[in-house]
């Protein structure tokens, strides 16, 4: 464009901007579309990669839940069967019938 407007080429320099502007406009439109593409598959892929990690750190939440709540249990029976086993042993030094059945029975 600017050397068809420098050498004086009047007769075809408004074809000459009509084209190059739309050859600026084609390639920008195509240009700007693949980057929107591309960020559009970015963005899906990152969602997906987010989506699947939180998904593995809720199962991680999960089994250690699920551990955790295992401890407690066999910690409050065991602390159930000593107090029971301590009361069965009083009972006995005292010559008493114990007849308390033991815990989880």
């Amino acid at each position: 464009t600017s050397i068809a407007v420098g050498s004086e080429a009047s007769s075809g320099v408004p074809l000459i901007v009509v084209y190059s502007i739309l050859g600026v406009m084609i390639g920008n439109f195509i240009l700007g579309g693949g980057i929107m593409v591309m960020a559009r598959a970015t963005k899906e892929y990152l969602y997906d990669k987010i989506e699947r990690q939180r998904e593995r750190i809720r199962q991680e939440g999960r089994e250690q839940g699920i551990e955790r709540g295992i401890e407690r249990g066999r910690a409050s029976l065991a602390a159930e069967v000593a107090a029971w086993n301590e009361r069965r042993l009083d009972a006995e030094k005292r010559g008493e019938p114990f007849d308390e059945p033991p815990p989880g029975v």
